[in-house]
């Protein structure tokens, strides 16, 4: 059952190490530089992740899913790009 103890602390320690994985993915292909704001990188991408599943799933919008990852990466480094300069 999702209301349990150990359910909740399953979903919590998984979800701690997707943002971890996520966030070693993006200092390995954007370098060590982007360290000192890692971690608004990391809720940029979740932020963007998370809409875009919402609409798939909820099939209200049909987006082009081939375009989505072009799309959020172009956003990180827009963001990565104006943050460095």
């Amino acid at each position: 059952s999702p209301d349990t103890a150990v359910f909740k602390k399953h979903l919590k320690e998984t979800k701690s190490m997707i943002i971890s994985w996520h966030k070693d993915s993006i200092i390995q292909a954007y370098g060590e530089e982007v360290e000192p704001f890692i971690w608004d990188i990391v809720i940029i991408f979740h932020g963007l992740m998370r809409e875009f599943l919402f609409l798939v799933g909820t099939g209200k919008a049909q987006p082009d899913v081939k375009t989505i990852p072009p799309f959020i990466m172009s956003v990180l480094d827009l963001f990565i790009e104006k943050k460095l300069n």
